[in-house]
């Protein structure tokens, strides 16, 4: 009878260790999985401030040199995130429009200028800091990538 109680208790001990085990396992799968949904969302976050900050910028100053008339142009620097898909300077209605992929999918956001806005050379969507050139004349702010 002894030996039955040892290997009883053996048993008992081994199944809550699994029982532990699983639970602990279970537990930190879901914080992993929480953590990476978080993760990603703050990182689009980060990114879609960036792109509001690059527009906003390029916007503004196209406002100010546009009222300050031609030949005024001034030269900003901006920061543009990776993931950005394209950067469509709409002339006919006077504003920036910028794609970029987040984790949710493709975003589309666009930024409306008072002054009409006309393409330079136009801009690219690699990712980095980029100096732009604003220069008015007298159909609008000209807009144009230097480096």
């Amino acid at each position: 009878m002894k030996h039955f109680k040892k290997e009883y208790k053996k048993s008992q001990i081994g199944i809550e260790y699994l029982l532990i085990v699983g639970f602990v396992t279970f537990t930190v799968i879901i914080v992993l999985g929480l953590a990476l949904t978080y993760s990603a969302s703050i990182r689009d976050g980060m990114r879609m401030s960036h792109i509001n900050n690059f527009a906003n910028k390029i916007v503004d100053t196209s406002e100010s040199v546009y009222y300050s008339g031609a030949p005024a142009k001034s030269t900003i620097s901006v920061y543009l995130p990776e993931s950005v898909v394209s950067i469509d300077i709409n002339e006919d209605e006077d504003m920036i429009v910028i794609e970029a992929q987040t984790s949710t999918g493709l975003n589309r956001v666009a930024f409306q200028s008072k002054v009409p806005l006309l393409q330079g050379t136009g801009l690219t969507t690699s990712s980095g800091s980029k100096k732009i050139e604003v220069i008015a004349s007298n159909e609008g702010a000209i807009i144009n990538q230097i480096s």
